[in-house]
């Protein structure tokens, strides 16, 4: 029985037990596109001790137009890229 515990904790001990320590840990781990838009999110979710639902959609919505833009331009250079390539019979 010992065992099982020690087992247990050592797989469930650092692991967050809140919501809010799970989105946390989650962002933490995550490599935004909008760096600022982050930093503001993280600014505010320490200052409120808490991630309010409305700023992390706001967010959100950040991330994915940033994300959005950035998958454009990689489309237009390639696409640019493969008209020259085409043009010079690559």
């Amino acid at each position: 029985m010992a065992l099982l515990v020690m087992w247990l904790g050592n797989k469930y001990g650092n692991a967050p037990r809140t919501y809010t320590g799970k989105l946390t840990a989650m962002l933490r781990a995550y490599d935004p596109v909008e760096v600022e838009a982050y930093l503001d999110l993280e600014k505010r979710t320490q200052r409120f001790g808490m991630v309010e639902s409305d700023i992390l959609y706001n967010w959100i919505q950040l991330e994915r137009c940033a994300v959005y833009e950035a998958v454009q331009r990689c489309s237009a250079y390639s696409l640019t890229r493969a008209v020259i390539d085409r043009a010079r019979g690559k």
